[in-house]
């Protein structure tokens, strides 16, 4: 059974996606800073783990047929319609290893959930491990703390001088994402708030710690790449604030039926959604509202339009089920 609860928390992850891509100001740009580990967190509370009945070897291919394929695919019909961008090798190698900073822009975010994926059945042998909640939040903390100082001290200009590292500084804040997006599955809706406000003292903390300067405030999104403590306490803060609301208001929130199908279609196809958002990105131009509206409506609609097909290919041409679930993973989700 699906939990609307993620479904809408994904929803708005992505909606506030390409917000940020559409040019907001300064302010709306710094409100919405906790889309990336919001989808992170969700992907860690729907986790399920079946490296036990397939073996490792399996569930890394799944995975990556999942996230990697489609993406692929789309890249080719891409620069298969940008001959000017295609014809840089070195571009459109980059491009396909999600490599962030070079290639493609706005791919960078697939590199971190193939890297999560990668990793996802040890972070859910520790979560298993750790059997206290104090214990395991103490940790999770300290790591994050220590994480931090190091970023702070050498990490940020090994991040933009070596491209490896890249993955590996990624990789750490948002496995520890993911990590509590798995844990609060069992945990109460209280537990839930308690993370929340304790978040938020964290990033009042580090606000008045490096987020003033005489110049004016930062915003967190000087602390992304890679994500650091100031970046991820109000992006936890949020993304906690967010599921305790989608839990307490659960019956108001899921009345109206028509917005229940559309944070479903989105939830269940944000991959996609993602992929033709990056087209539309360099079609519509305009005040930042209209254009995040339009970009967000026209990248629903040529999905709502590609599943069409996809379904209707399968069911006219009666294409056998193996292929059937393939061309699903592949042109949809």
């Amino acid at each position: 059974m699906r939990d609307l609860r993620i479904d809408f928390l994904k929803f708005v992850g992505l909606v506030m996606i390409i917000l940020a891509h559409s040019g907001p100001p300064g302010g709306i740009f710094q409100l919405r800073n906790f889309d990336v580990p919001l989808m992170v967190f969700c992907s860690g509370f729907v986790f399920s783990y079946g490296v036990s009945y397939s073996g490792y070897l399996s569930y890394v291919m799944a995975r990556l047929q999942r996230l990697v394929i489609p993406v692929w695919f789309f890249l080719l019909f891409f620069f298969a319609f940008n001959s000017a961008l295609a014809s840089d090798p070195d571009y459109v190698f980059l491009t396909f290893l999600f490599v962030e900073g070079e290639g493609l822009e706005y791919l960078w975010i697939i590199q971190v959930f193939v890297s999560i994926a990668m990793v996802s059945p040890f972070i859910y042998k520790f979560n298993q491990l750790i059997r206290s909640d104090t214990v395991f939040f103490c940790l999770c903390f300290l790591f994050l703390v220590l994480y931090d100082l190091f970023i702070s001290w050498a990490g940020r200009e090994l991040y933009q001088d070596y491209k490896l590292l890249r993955t590996l500084l990624l990789l750490i804040p948002y496995s520890l994402v993911f990590l509590l997006g798995l844990r609060f599955k069992t945990k109460s809706n209280a537990s839930v708030l308690m993370t929340s406000v304790f978040c938020i003292v964290l990033f009042m903390v580090m606000f008045y710690w490096v987020g003033r300067t005489d110049d004016g405030i930062l915003s967190t999104q000087h602390f992304k790449y890679p994500p650091g403590l100031y970046y991820l306490s109000y992006a936890v803060a949020v993304t906690c604030l967010l599921l305790y609301c989608s839990t307490r208001f659960y019956a108001q929130l899921f009345a109206v039926s028509h917005f229940n199908n559309l944070v479903l279609f989105v939830s269940s196809n944000s991959i996609w959604i993602y992929l033709w958002h990056i087209v539309f990105l360099g079609l519509i131009d305009g005040h930042w509202f209209v254009r995040w509206l339009l970009i967000l409506s026209c990248s629903i609609l040529c999905m709502y339009i590609q599943v069409r097909i996809v379904k209707a290919i399968i069911a006219k041409a009666s294409v056998r089920e193996t292929y059937a679930k393939l061309m699903l993973k592949t042109l949809t989700g």
